[in-house]
């Protein structure tokens, strides 16, 4: 069955603010349509970072959340500015490691701005986790993985991030959800082509989202 790595690797800021630079990261939950019975990520390296979530939020790792979801968070990148975009190589800031989605990916990601040159990651993912409505549509995922449950979850997240950011002071410049199926290639346009690359923004930020297959 084909594998799926989904990454960043190119991400930068536009001329928006007064500030000289800015210290930004990123942060991305991804679901597929496999099923485990136990916390997924355990030894899956932050992206772009060199911890693992268990050592950078330890707190966080017995939500039954984890059992559906690979979340991704890279570094603080400091002092970026839109002649200075974050210095990345590679497939860069990974969302999506080398699995095998069977049948399913969907992500959602945001580019924040960091106020204060850190973060409490611990806290933010314990707030989104804990979310009542997260937390009822989780449960429903125990029995079975479907993929409009799967949807629904997604919606609250794209909703609920944003305020959770915002009373951690942290601001969302950007957000963006990809989806797709086997059938479609995980969202590629053709099956001839290994990758595609998705050069996505708005007014204050870009990235380009790479997808890449492997048969």
């Amino acid at each position: 069955m084909p594998k799926v790595v989904v990454s960043i690797p190119k991400l930068g800021v536009k001329a928006k603010g007064t500030e000289k630079g800015k210290e930004i990261y990123v942060l991305g939950l991804a679901a597929d349509n496999s099923r485990s019975d136990k916390i997924r990520q355990e030894s899956f390296p932050i992206a772009a970072y060199n911890e693992t979530l268990p050592n950078i939020a330890p707190e966080i790792m017995s939500h039954s959340f984890l059992n559906y979801f690979i979340c991704s968070a890279s570094n603080i990148f400091e002092r970026i500015t839109p002649q200075q975009p974050v210095s990345l190589s590679g497939s860069g800031i990974i969302l999506y490691p080398n699995l095998d989605p069977e049948g399913l990916l969907a992500l959602h990601f945001v580019i924040i701005e960091s106020d204060y040159k850190t973060r409490n990651l611990g806290k933010v993912l314990n707030d989104l986790f804990t979310d009542s409505e997260v937390d009822s549509l989780v449960k429903k995922l125990s029995k079975t993985v479907k993929q409009e449950v799967i949807a629904s979850i997604f919606n609250v997240l794209a909703g609920q991030i944003p305020k959770i950011l915002k009373k951690n002071k942290d601001d969302v410049l950007f957000a963006h959800s990809h989806s797709g199926f086997d059938f479609d290639y995980y969202g590629i346009s053709s099956p001839d082509k290994k990758f595609e690359d998705f050069d996505i923004g708005n007014n204050r930020a870009f990235c380009t989202l790479r997808i890449r297959v492997i048969d």
